[in-house]
């Protein structure tokens, strides 16, 4: 039991030793805890055994039945003893029963401690508790050892020249190592350190000879192992105990061979035989680590057995070729022959000449070339080894066998030339050129027809053997340059004859010119026949002959191949007169087109035409487009058909073949062979329709109408005019002859049932669209309701531009076409009538897109107001409103009463006041129009270019005089219902508060806006146009004190009515300043006086034209009258000093001497507006007011606007 301070006993283990341990003295063990499978204990010992309770040393025993190691003093501690206590020692008293003595010094100091003893002799402390001995600081464990150690080993030494020889080996550390000899004496004991590796020296000394060694080993518990036992042999030195001529110290130091065996591997070769002539340096035959004399695997002789093998075979180790049959013993064994029978099979074959593996090779041979005998294919590249060439002369190594060659050398009989290259059978071909050409090197005439194999022509190239050889060519390649080339039709010397006709010639085909006449071999013409030597050759002709068969027929004119071509023609073709076919394509070369003009070569013979070349008349034309027989169907075509381009008529039945119809289909000949057709099958493409009536042009008319018609069936534009045949109109009635075709109508009349009306002009169906049109816009001319949708084609809208056909077709536009003019704008958007409203709002509205006016009324449909919400119709279009809706958007506010551009004047303000509703800025100032001032920006302010008086109410009725018909004064229309000059000077319609140059005289308004008036005429500048001289007196108006020359100056005429700005009493669009006669009253011109006298100008109260005014109804015109108003006081009183100012007592702007009740009006009170910065006087003329808004909203209607309501006012 050993005892380890760092681990603990498994539990098992501290069970065993507690039971082991034998408490003596009342000495007890206590578990003290179980902690990862072990238990740690207290010894707790009782009374000691000796009762002196004087004494100074106190003892303790315990027994343990099986050794401990190592207990010590460290491993207790004394618990309540005495002061100065202490444990002395713990040791074993009795090896046999294992008991420990543990001495316990009472007092450290020496003193007495008898007071400290109890009378039953338990050691107690000084407050009278027993003392404890326990085990100190980490409980120590007792590990109970029962496992013997391993044997140990013995490594050294196996030989031994010295009789103490040192013994080494392993074996458990710490343990007690014994050797012992088989003399029956320990040799040596040792224990063995922590490395396990020991080593002893022998005492006594060991006898000489094999002595056994035995050891054991004893551990610290006492188990002991099993015992080893080791031989060694103790020799004397210069002996040698096997007798194998190697000393004992040789063999033991240097080879390491046995010096006790002669032979150490055991494979029948001794030691001495295997380590060679050299012992330091033995042979190793194999190249590891093992030399020969050690390793019984060795091939001493090199015959493929290991030494071994061939001791148990019965063949000799040291023998290669134990049989000397030329075969190793290795390769007999391996062939399953006898290594020590040369015959094995007793065949009367020796071994070596038998072909074991059937490759054609001898056994012996096969070795000879470093090949397996047993394997055919020795390599494994599928040749046979028969086969392969192993010297790489050219010849296999059965070829050399046979030849009596060495396979293994290239030279074998060693004169410079390679064995390939000998001609073993003297027939003048070289061995490796016989066997490329499948002949046989070993014989002159290798298939024995009596025919020398250099005679012979192997390739079947034309050439024999022998020339070709001489020409460097291949006898075994009928082209051996592989240029496509036959070796016989090359022409080596060039001299235009090939090599195969030279050899036959017997020219030289090295020589162009053999004879060395000048003409070469080729060219000549030996017999004059017109074919030279090498064509007659080809020919198998005699080219000595030129008729070489006696026929009659020279040898050029013959056709020696019977193909319809004379030889000298085929020769000028390039063909072989004496093959029918010459490519050996399967077709004959008087079938074949050599000029490629579609016909065949023998056909253009017949037809006298020359087959090398296409256009054989240099005509332009070529041959197979020719019409050799004038038939109407050329050459090739003929030919394709099956007829006869030399015969007209092939059949001879009287028609050309051309017209034929050879299979019934309706199309003549002609027409088919022109379309591509088969004329011997009705049904060309085999689809179920007759080719008479397929398209084959694809343009919608069958082949046998396009015939019937005249017009070209293979062409879709048979007169190339741009226009497809089924787009065609022939007879210019408006329908596409296709449509005619399928409408039954005749497409070359123009009116086919003759009822005077066009084709294209009827209307089948009734439905207001003619056919012609129909068809254009892709509807039934048969159908009313082509798409049968319920609505008729003459209401669709076939091109979506909101305009439905009969509508476009009204309009003159084209219903096929959203923007008929191509403008960009839709057609439903255009204005056909110039009323300002789109064609498709005028349908949706029920007006007339074609009539500006529909309802006759002298209105525009623009300006007309359909809804009544004071806007026309135009205006509302603008404003993108409903013109048949006063209140387009359902707010409950009339669209007249909407701000449409949200510039804080309603649509109908801006409207009266001739700006846009649809801009904010209508003069494009900054200023939004509801706080404009200047709305034309010419620098005048509205107020100024509109007169003043055109607000007043001069009856009362709450009409201003500018909107009022009934209250007799004058109308702001002249009487060509243009705006009066006063209002519009320039008369351009555009309103003076609206117009940037009032006069049109091209100075914008702003520029001459100042106060210039260069005639001080009262009229400015900027109203009197430059260069304009109304009275033609040489002075222009603005320079003109007295413009119209009537003698009244302007200054005068322009403030003579101070309630009307530059007037025009007698409304003749002329301002009075300009007319000479402004009344237009008989007898009365501007000059003339005041007839009533008071004080106001007949001319000025004479003010309406056509009836002067009569203002009480007295019957005395105002201009005679002394009292215009019949208030009765008269005109002259009531007027004041300046009559041009008269007096106006109530403010009203009605002079007295024009108002009855002038008095009874309160005097007018100042209101003072603030209006956008600017501020106003508003008068306010009688308890009533009148705020700034309304006189702007009073300005003068644009004329456009207003012609209507002032339409009639003249004529009052």
């Amino acid at each position: 039991m050993n005892k380890n301070n760092t681990n603990l006993l498994s539990v098992g283990k501290i069970a065993q030793c507690v039971t082991f341990i034998s408490l003596l003295a009342g000495a007890s063990v206590a578990q003290a805890s179980e902690e990862d499978d072990s238990i740690k204990y207290v010894v707790t010992l009782g009374n000691p055994t000796n009762a002196d309770t004087n004494a100074d040393v106190v003892s303790f025993y315990f027994d343990i039945p099986e050794p401990v190691f190592n207990v010590d003093v460290m491993d207790f501690q004394l618990f309540n003893g005495s002061d100065g206590a202490y444990i002395d020692s713990v040791s074993l008293i009795d090896s046999d029963i294992n008991r420990y003595e543990l001495k316990v010094v009472t007092g450290g100091t020496g003193t007495s401690l008898a007071s400290y003893m109890r009378n039953n002799g338990t050691l107690k402390d000084s407050a009278g508790e027993d003392a404890v001995v326990t085990f100190s600081g980490a409980l120590p464990t007792y590990i109970i050892d029962k496992t013997a150690p391993d044997a140990p080993v013995v490594t050294d030494p196996i030989y031994n020249f010295d009789q103490n020889p040192v013994i080494k080996g392993t074996a458990e550390a710490g343990s007690l190592l014994t050797v012992s000899n088989s003399a029956g004496s320990q040799t040596c004991s040792v224990t063995v350190p922590e490395s396990g590796e020991w080593q002893c020296s022998t005492s006594p000394e060991l006898p000489y000879g094999e002595i056994t060694l035995t050891a054991t080993t004893v551990d610290k518990a006492g188990n002991v192992s099993e015992a080893t036992h080791h031989k060694v042999l103790v020799m004397t030195i210069g002996g040698d105990e096997d007798g194998d001529s190697i000393s004992n110290e040789d063999e033991v130091n240097i080879t390491g061979t046995s010096p006790v065996l002669a032979d150490t591997d055991g494979d029948g070769v001794d030691d001495p035989t295997e380590i060679g002539g050299d012992i330091n340096n033995p042979d190793n035959t194999t190249g590891d680590a093992i030399i020969d004399a050690l390793n019984p695997n060795n091939d001493s002789d090199g015959d493929g057995l290991s030494n071994q093998d061939e001791i148990e075979f019965g063949s000799n180790p040291l023998d290669a070729d134990s049989d000397d049959d030329g075969l190793t013993d290795g390769v007999e064994h391996d062939l399953g022959l006898n290594p020590n029978s040369s015959d094995s099979d007793a065949d009367g074959i020796a071994d070596s000449n038998e072909d074991h593996d059937g490759d054609g090779l001898a056994n012996a041979m096969e070795v000879e070339l470093g090949m397996n005998p047993n394997d055919s294919d020795s390599d494994d590249d599928g040749v046979l080894d028969s086969h392969e060439d192993t010297d790489g002369d050219g010849l296999s190594n059965s070829l050399e066998n046979t030849l009596g060659t060495d396979p293994a050398l290239v030279d074998s009989d060693g004169d410079g030339v390679l064995d390939g290259d000998e001609d073993s059978d003297f027939d003048g071909i070289s061995n490796i050129l016989e066997i490329n050409a499948g002949l046989n090197p070993a014989q002159e005439d290798s298939d024995s027809d009596g025919i020398l194999d250099g005679q012979e022509d192997t390739d079947g190239d034309g050439l024999d053997n022998q020339t070709e050889i001489e020409l460097s060519l291949d006898i075994s390649k009928p082209d051996s340059d592989g240029d496509g080339v036959n070796d016989g039709q090359e022409d080596t010397d060039d001299d235009g004859l090939s090599n195969a006709l030279e050899n036959i010639l017997g020219t030289n085909p090295l020589l162009a010119d053999s004879d060395s006449d000048g003409v070469e071999d080729g060219q000549e013409d030996s017999d004059g026949d017109g074919l030279t030597n090498a064509q007659e050759v080809s020919l198998g002709l005699n080219p000595a002959d030129d008729d070489s068969d006696d026929n009659g027929v020279l040898d050029g004119d013959e056709d020696n191949d019977q193909d319809g071509l004379p030889n000298l023609l085929e020769l000028s073709m390039g063909l072989d007169p004496t093959k029918e076919d010459t490519d050996g394509d399967g077709v004959l070369d008087n079938d074949e087109d050599t000029d490629g003009d579609g016909l065949s070569n023998e056909l253009e013979v017949t037809l006298g035409l020359n087959p090398n070349l296409s256009d054989s008349d240099d005509d332009g034309v070529l041959d197979g487009d020719e019409d050799s027989d004038s038939d109407g169907i050329n050459n090739i075509d003929e030919v394709d058909a099956g007829l006869d381009p030399s015969q007209a008529d092939s059949d001879d039945d009287g028609v050309p073949d051309g017209q034929e119809d050879t299979d019934g289909d309706g199309l003549n000949n002609q027409t088919e062979i022109a379309l591509g057709l088969d004329i011997n099958n009705a049904d060309s493409d085999d689809d179920g329709v007759s080719d008479a009536l397929e398209d084959n042009d694809g343009d919608g008319i069958n082949n046998e109408t396009e015939v019937a018609n005249g017009t070209d069936p293979a062409s879709a534009d048979s007169d190339g005019d741009g226009i497809p045949d089924n787009e065609e109109d022939s007879d210019g009635d408006g329908i596409p002859d296709l449509v005619e075709i399928a409408n039954g109508t005749d497409p070359n009349n123009a009116d086919s049932d003759g009822d005077g009306i066009a084709d294209g002009d009827e209307d089948t169906d009734g439905d207001g669209i003619s056919d012609k049109d129909e068809i254009a816009l892709g509807t039934d001319p048969a159908s009313e309701d082509s798409d049968g949708d319920g609505v008729l084609d003459i209401d669709e809208d076939s091109d979506s531009d909101g305009l439905s056909n009969g509508v476009e077709y009204s309009l003159g536009l084209d219903p096929t076409n959203p923007d008929s003019d191509g403008n960009g704008i839709l057609d439903g958007d255009e204005d056909a009538d110039g009323d300002n409203l789109p064609n498709a709002l005028e349908i949706q509205i029920g007006t007339d897109p074609t009539d500006n006016d529909t309802d006759n009324n002298g209105i525009l449909d623009g300006e007309e107001d359909l809804d009544g919400d004071g806007l026309s119709n135009q205006v509302e279009v603008k404003l993108n409103l409903d013109p048949t809706n006063q209140d387009t958007d359902g707010d409950g506010v009339l669209d007249a009463l909407e701000d449409s551009d949200e510039d804080g004047l309603s649509n109908i303000e801006e409207i009266r006041l001739g700006l846009d509703p649809s801009n904010q800025d209508t003069d494009g100032d900054g200023n939004i129009d509801s706080v404009d001032l200047d709305w034309d920006n010419d620098g005048i302010k509205n107020a100024d270019e509109m007169p003043n008086d055109m607000l007043i109410d001069e009856d009362g009725d709450g009409i201003p005089v500018y909107l009022d018909d009934n209250d007799q004064v004058a109308s702001i229309l002249d009487d060509d219902e243009k705006v009066h000059m006063h209002y519009d000077h320039d008369r351009d319609g555009i309103l003076n508060s609206l117009d940037p140059d009032d006069d049109n005289d091209g100075i914008q308004t702003i520029v001459e806006s100042g106060d210039i008036d260069s005639d001080a005429d009262g009229v400015p500048d900027y109203l009197e146009p430059n260069n304009r001289d109304t009275d033609g007196d040489g002075v222009e108006d603005y320079l003109d004190s007295d413009d119209d020359g009537d003698g009244v100056p302007t200054l005068t005429e322009v403030e003579e009515l101070g309630h009307l700005q530059l007037a025009d009493i007698d409304g003749d669009a002329i301002p009075d300043y300009l007319d000479g006669d402004s009344t237009n009253v008989a007898g009365m011109t501007d000059g003339t006086g005041d007839s009533d006298g008071n004080g106001i100008s007949d001319r000025q109260e004479c003010n309406t034209g056509m009836v002067c005014p009569d203002l009480d109804l007295d019957g005395v015109a105002d201009y005679l009258d002394l009292d215009d108003d019949g208030d009765g006081i008269n005109d002259i009183d009531e007027i004041g000093d300046d009559a041009r100012n008269p007096v106006d007592s109530n403010g009203n702007g009605i002079a007295d001497y024009r108002e009855q009740d002038a008095s009874s009006h309160p005097e007018p009170e100042e209101e003072v507006v603030e209006t956008s910065g600017a501020v106003e006087t508003v008068i306010d003329g009688g308890g009533g007011s009148t705020s700034p808004v309304w006189l702007i909203l009073m300005a003068p209607l644009l004329w456009l606007r207003n012609k209507a309501l002032f339409k009639n006012k003249n004529n009052k």
